[in-house]
């Protein structure tokens, strides 16, 4: 009677010697499937699955209950990755440290099944974020059963992921996941922190940002290389200090700096998650000539816990958001500093040449109110009220971390920084902007030491000469920003069939049919 249970213990004890941890238990659990009509067979094949799974459960239940990895052997569930740190995540772009700093082996016990081995991984990482956040918060949560985490069942009709230990697994992930929650809230001011960061990149209290420029223009009109750093952050935190953002107590972890990267070389290195970091400093080989207004950039130092949610691949795409918002703003800021300067123009005998620039102005101002107007209040917001009602909502950190994210990728892709087409004519437009700004502030520079001298002769046949220099500028301006609006209009109105909010832009920049799309 005896036979059948010794051949299978040698059949086990040939087979199990190179094998480990789940490889010998999904042995001892197909063997057990294989012989279940045989009674003193499966009876064995408990007996030797349930002594040597009781490591194994030990394991589990250290990992469950506190968040830690015991693993001499390197044949628990958890893989631990002990070189990955959780500064990384304020750091590097492509940090994994959240979700591969604790993983599950490849092989998995099957009497565990794969659904109830992510909820013992995620129990166990949110365990040891707490701990990392605040020791004494452990001491906090529901202390373990004194028989742990119940009695393992094992053999053909057991139902995988089930029993009292599944119940018990449950429970303390619902517990540590609460707990995570709490401490992101209150300790890691993920809220506050939230708002700060729309507030300064997304420029919800865009005041800060004119007292900012109006300081440090003559700063960022150098080239990029030119830059004094520690000036630009001295002049960020003072207009920070001096407009409503003053309330603001995470103010102190605003950070400005300069990018060799321009935007449309930051965003195509990101569109592969697979890319380098991208990090605020010249590359090799960046063949970007930039001023301080295009490569100034803010940055935000996001302390643990929050820079799980708040980590350096949310922050890049904040920069982008913000990089993107900053360029139409100054665009806009020069546009209406140059017509200010050209009023000169109005008793300088160049009355015909005022109305035609002024006309010009005002269709360039148009244009970029209307797009940052789009921005700001069309997508930036509902989205934002979106994502305050996910994450509010959020039952783990992993669902608010999914929330934010979608955030993100919702504001980029609405904002046209994932069409290539419409971004290019969107910067060119900019771009005819920012020149006729220029031009306007060239002329009225000009007309100022004209009338400085007396009017003799030189000086009329300089003004006439200058006139003429004016409406040449002014209606080849016209003419290609008539243009470039126009091929942007038709860009918006061939995405228009596969995205419906850019209907909404598009009537915007076209209100009254005056472009014909």
């Amino acid at each position: 009677p005896a036979a059948p249970a010794l051949r299978l213990m040698a059949s086990v004890a040939s087979r199990a010697y190179h094998l480990k941890g789940a490889s010998i238990l999904n042995l001892l659990h197909r063997e057990g499937c294989e012989h279940a009509g045989d009674g003193a067979v499966s009876a064995l094949v408990q007996r030797l699955s349930k002594a040597t799974s009781a490591p194994y459960s030990r394991a589990i239940e250290l990992w469950v209950y506190d968040g830690q990895v015991d693993d001499p052997y390197d044949e628990f569930l958890i893989v631990e990755q002990r070189e990955m740190k959780k500064t990384s995540l304020a750091d590097d772009y492509n940090s994994a440290y959240w979700t591969k700093r604790y993983s599950l082996r490849e092989e998995i016990p099957q009497f565990i099944g794969k659904q109830l081995a992510q909820k013992i991984l995620t129990t166990g990482r949110y365990l040891n974020a707490v701990r990392e956040t605040k020791v004494s918060a452990i001491a906090e949560l529901p202390a373990k059963p004194r028989d742990g985490l119940g009695k393992m069942y094992f053999g053909p009709n057991m139902i995988i992921g089930t029993g009292k230990y599944a119940d018990r697994i449950d429970d303390r992930f619902e517990h540590a996941s609460r707990k995570l929650l709490q401490i992101m809230w209150e300790d890691g001011e993920l809220k506050s922190r939230l708002m700060s960061m729309k507030m300064y990149f997304l420029l919800a209290r865009g005041d800060y940002l004119v007292h900012f420029l109006d300081t440090a223009a003559s700063e960022l009109e150098k080239d990029a290389d030119d830059i004094r750093l520690p000036k630009l952050q001295t002049l960020l935190d003072i207009a920070v200090k001096s407009s409503s953002t003053a309330t603001d107590h995470h103010g102190d972890d605003l950070l400005c700096s300069i990018d060799g990267h321009g935007l449309s070389r930051q965003l195509s290195s990101i569109d592969d998650d697979d890319s380098a970091a991208v990090t605020p400093s010249k590359a090799a080989g960046d063949g970007d000539e930039l001023s301080g207004f295009d490569a100034f950039v803010l940055d935000y130092d996001t302390p643990w816990p929050a820079s799980v949610v708040l980590n350096r691949r949310a922050v890049t795409k904040y920069q982008i958001l913000f990089r993107h918002l900053f360029n139409f703003k100054c665009a806009e800021r020069e546009l209406c500093a140059g017509w200010q300067r050209l009023q000169v123009m109005r008793g300088a005998q160049l009355g015909r040449m005022f109305a035609q620039a002024h006309t010009l102005t005002q269709r360039m101002l148009n244009f970029l109110q209307n797009y940052l107007y789009y921005i700001t209040n069309e997508v930036i917001e509902p989205h934002w009220d979106r994502m305050i009602a996910r994450v509010d909502d959020a039952q783990s950190v992993d669902e608010l971390i999914a929330g934010h994210d979608a955030f993100l990728e919702a504001c980029m892709k609405d904002a046209m920084l994932f069409w290539p087409k419409i971004l290019k004519r969107l910067e060119r437009a900019r771009a005819a902007c920012l020149r006729f700004a220029r031009d306007s502030q060239r002329f009225a520079d000009t007309i100022e030491r004209l009338k400085e001298n007396s009017m003799d002769a030189m000086t009329a046949d300089r003004l006439v000469a200058l006139e003429e220099e004016i409406e040449a500028v002014t209606s080849d301006t016209r003419s290609q920003f008539r243009h470039l609006l126009g091929d942007l209009l038709n860009a918006l109105n061939d995405a228009g069939d596969v995205d419906t909010n850019v209907a909404s832009l598009l009537s915007r920049l076209d209100f009254n049919g005056y472009y014909g799309i």
